[in-house]
């Protein structure tokens, strides 16, 4: 019998099951933090080579230093996705923003736990504040959205 991978274009509301999603989400970071950071290296490295070596320099540099901001980036989404997919899971199912914000917190506290247990705290207090705002900027953003539209679809079309 013959493999075959069954692909569907996923809608804005439809997200991946859990396990899928962690990979996923690892993969999305590990690439954004590459791109991101062989651009923003690159700039800023320009300035550092003589006249006739900025752009060799500057490539082999950001060439360097794209993979390792990539993996910080891939390690974040990875333990930021576990951390939502236990919350989701504990919680029976329930995907909100207190996941979300609860992942943030686990997050930043696992990513500092190096620095003992006032780093941990500090790092998970920190973590748990950007997911707050982030939340409440996308979810304010989502809200006035969704009442834009429902403005557009009651009214009659002028046609």
């Amino acid at each position: 019998a013959a493999w075959r991978c069954d692909r569907r274009v996923m809608g804005h509301s439809e997200r991946l099951q859990c396990p899928e999603r962690i990979i996923d989400q690892v993969g999305g970071a590990f690439g954004m933090g590459c791109v991101g950071s062989f651009f923003l290296t690159f700039k800023n490295s320009l300035g550092n080579f003589p006249k006739g070596e900025k752009m060799r320099g500057a490539c082999q540099v950001a060439r360097t230093r794209c993979g390792q901001t990539g993996g910080a980036f891939a390690i974040w989404a990875g333990l930021y996705t576990c951390f939502d997919c236990t919350f989701i899971s504990m919680r029976g199912g329930a995907d909100d923003s207190y996941n979300a914000i609860a992942s943030g917190f686990m997050t930043g506290g696992a990513l500092s736990f190096r620095n003992g247990p006032r780093g941990m705290a500090v790092g998970a207090v920190m973590g748990g504040v950007v997911l707050t705002v982030i939340e409440a900027v996308f979810g304010r953003l989502k809200t006035n959205l969704a009442n834009a539209e429902a403005a557009l679809a009651s009214e009659p079309s002028q046609r």
